[in-house]
């Protein structure tokens, strides 16, 4: 019984842990123009929108 007790509470503790969402994310790709990588600094436009059509504007981050 007390092995099913300790099972369950660090089953219970791990899947909180993976539930909680991450503070950020990171992304990396590749430019690629006539089957070539670009190297330059170009402008670049991140927005988040809360739905894929007619959606609100969450979130917006631009750079070079």
């Amino acid at each position: 019984m007390y092995k099913k007790l300790i099972t369950f509470f660090l089953l219970g503790i791990s899947a909180n842990v993976y539930a909680n969402a991450p503070q950020m994310f990171r992304y990396q790709g590749r430019l690629i123009e006539n089957n070539a990588l670009v190297n330059a600094a170009l402008p670049i436009s991140f927005k988040l929108y809360d739905n894929i059509t007619d959606g609100s504007l969450l979130y917006e981050d631009s750079a070079t």
